[in-house]
């Protein structure tokens, strides 16, 4: 989640571990990844683009810094899974990082958020 002001946004277009997701193996996939983006925006301006009608909260937006998508790079890291009901923009990062068995990829993680619930016939 990436905070402005007032307003608390998710990176659109893919599926962050949970800050207390922990993987099958025992590898804290949450962790890691709160930590890289933190990384990631530490020192640093971060401009968001909202999406969506605002109803959802947290917010979905595109955030960047220095030009460079946050959700990207967390996917191409292997610490995010791409969000297909957003559409297809982070497949080809997320298929470098399985390729590499980077992150989440490498460590029996499930992406619990994908998982929706079965609505029957």
């Amino acid at each position: 989640l990436v905070v402005q002001g007032d307003t608390t946004f998710r990176l659109w277009g893919v599926y962050v571990p949970g800050r207390n997701q922990v993987c099958e193996d025992g590898w804290p996939a949450g962790q890691s990844a709160a930590e890289l983006l933190a990384r990631l925006t530490k020192g640093h301006a971060v401009v968001c683009d909202p999406k969506g009608d605002g109803r959802d909260n947290p917010r979905p937006a595109v955030c960047k810094v220095g030009g460079k998508d946050l959700a990207e790079e967390m996917v191409r890291a292997g610490m995010a899974w791409a969000r297909l009901s957003d559409g297809t923009a982070y497949v080809v990062p997320e298929a470098d990082a399985l390729s590499q068995i980077l992150g989440v990829h490498g460590h029996m993680c499930r992406n619990v958020r994908q998982q929706a619930p079965y609505r029957g016939p």
